[in-house]
């Protein structure tokens, strides 16, 4: 499994965790200060996901991209990769 995790200073800090189980079983779920946000059931082959939401009024985007048997987690914030 894939874990990434970040701390985002807003007015308010924000943690902010993504756990991916990957290439075969293909389920992520991502948490924000603890409380799951997002939940994806397995998927057969999984090439990544992009999900959108929003902090203290702010865009948000989790990216998990497939990079040729590997992934890479990325968390943009108000147009801006963190």
């Amino acid at each position: 499994m894939l874990i990434r995790e970040w701390t985002i200073s807003l007015p308010k800090p924000h943690g902010v965790r993504v756990e991916h189980w990957r290439l075969i079983s293909g389920k992520a779920r991502i948490l924000v200060d603890g409380q799951e946000f997002y939940h994806r059931c397995s998927k057969l082959w999984d090439t990544g996901f992009e999900h959108r939401f929003e902090l203290d009024g702010l865009r948000c985007i989790v990216r998990a991209l497939y990079r040729t048997w590997n992934y890479e987690n990325e968390l943009w914030v108000d147009g801006r990769l963190k």
